[in-house]
């Protein structure tokens, strides 16, 4: 075989496993992303599953807040209640804000999620 021949091979032989090697790093990192993906599933069910519990306890705030505001009005005297009916109120108004506030930054936390997942 003359030396042009057995370059060419060589060459040939070169293309061949630079193909397969760009197989094997396509197929990795395909691998890769798709662990990537099982791992942000994972975390927007747990994201969905605190996002519940926190509308739960919303849930349980707000009826506590009913029940509140139908004694307030058992006890008033003429529009009159007393200050600490009026606290007590106020700390469950404050109560239910902050499960609110809470319950949007774990909502806003589920969206980028999703977001992220999605465009992955």
């Amino acid at each position: 075989m003359d030396k042009e021949t057995e370059l060419q091979d060589i060459v040939e032989e070169n293309e061949n496993l630079n193909l397969k090697l760009q197989e094997s790093m396509s197929s990795q990192n395909e691998h890769e992303l798709k662990g990537e993906i099982k791992r942000l599933e994972e975390c927007v069910a747990e994201l969905k599953a605190d996002m519940m519990d926190k509308e739960t306890t919303l849930q349980s705030i707000n009826e506590e807040n009913e029940m509140l505001k139908m004694e307030i009005n058992k006890l008033s005297d003429g529009g009159k209640v007393s200050e600490e009916i009026t606290a007590i109120v106020e700390g469950a108004k404050a109560t239910k804000r902050e499960a609110l506030m809470k319950l949007g930054i774990v909502m806003e936390e589920a969206d980028r999620t999703n977001k992220k997942a999605a465009s992955g």
